[in-house]
């Protein structure tokens, strides 16, 4: 399993970046028209036999220079060939960053455990790292937030979250962070991604109901809204519709073939005129003329 982290120093110069490397691929940047990645959230999803986690807005006790508050976002990614333990930390996160956004806690275990690991001058140092020196800041952070995730607990559900519980849920459904069935349904589905399979489970911040999610493009499909904003955070699990073909492409198609049809209307037109025009040449090119009138002999 691939482990980022990113976050940010006191000084101006030292803005957000991931401590090390940062991942291949910025994938969490499909779903900015949903969330705000600065406030938080958590994305979890698989790609063909993979799986990534993206959890963002981890307060951190640290401020900058202008008392502004700095937060955390993690970034784990994983396949078939991650460990259990790999996963199960994975879930732990999940499970530890959903409960305490619907919960509202004033105290963090995350923070915490984060704070810990990565004081100021500890952020600043790999924030500064060369790209020499980045693969190791890489390794030494991977093993540091290894070590945090570890510390969290291990999670449980308050209510019973198979399909047995809940036949009537979707496949693609949104409730409130802090509805208890719909949070332990949400950890549902991450175990299921993390296992292998398909799907995707999101706590988004700019969701205020399953139309706004529908675009979102699952078979499988589970939405937590955070409510702090928009949405309902205590919600009940309602379905999200199917997402919608974009109106550009309906338009561009019926477009496409009124196009059509007018250009072959065009082209018959055409055609009968110059079909009209070829029969008066030909007429013009054979034919001899008005008869001459016949004289009569005089007597």
């Amino acid at each position: 399993m691939k482990i980022y982290l990113r976050t940010r120093g006191e000084l101006r110069h030292l803005d957000y970046g991931f401590l090390g490397v940062a991942p291949e691929k910025s994938w969490w940047r499909d779903f900015s028209g949903v969330t705000t990645m600065e406030r938080p959230c958590v994305l979890c999803t698989e790609d063909q036999g993979s799986w990534r986690v993206f959890v963002s807005g981890v307060p951190s006790k640290r401020v900058d220079t202008v008392g502004t508050m700095i937060v955390y976002t993690i970034v784990l990614e994983g396949d078939a060939s991650s460990s259990d333990t790999d996963r199960q930390l994975a879930l732990r996160l999940i499970a530890t960053w959903a409960e305490e956004i619907g919960t509202r806690r004033e105290h963090s275990a995350l923070t915490d455990g984060l704070d810990e690991a990565f004081p100021r001058a500890t952020v600043e140092k790999y924030l500064m790292a060369t790209s020499e020196s980045a693969n190791t800041a890489s390794e030494e952070v991977s093993g540091q937030v290894r070590a945090v995730l570890g510390t969290l607990p291990v999670r449980t559900n308050s209510e019973p979250a198979g399909r047995d519980a809940a036949p009537d849920r979707p496949d693609r459904w949104i409730g409130g962070v802090a509805n208890t069935h719909a949070r332990a349904a949400f950890l549902e589905m991450t175990e299921t991604i993390l296992g292998g399979g398909t799907g995707q489970a999101h706590v988004l911040n700019m969701v205020a109901d399953g139309a706004q999610a529908r675009n979102i493009r699952a078979e499988h499909l589970a939405v937590l809204m955070v409510g702090e904003f928009v949405g309902d955070a205590t919600a009940a699990i309602t379905e999200i519709p199917s997402p919608k073909v974009p109106a550009e492409v309906t338009k561009t198609t019926e477009e496409t073939v009124d196009g059509k049809h007018s250009c072959l209307v065009i082209k018959v037109a055409a055609a009968i005129i110059g079909l009209g025009i070829l029969a008066w040449v030909i007429y013009k090119a054979t034919s001899t003329g008005s008869p001459i009138p016949r004289k009569t002999p005089k007597p």
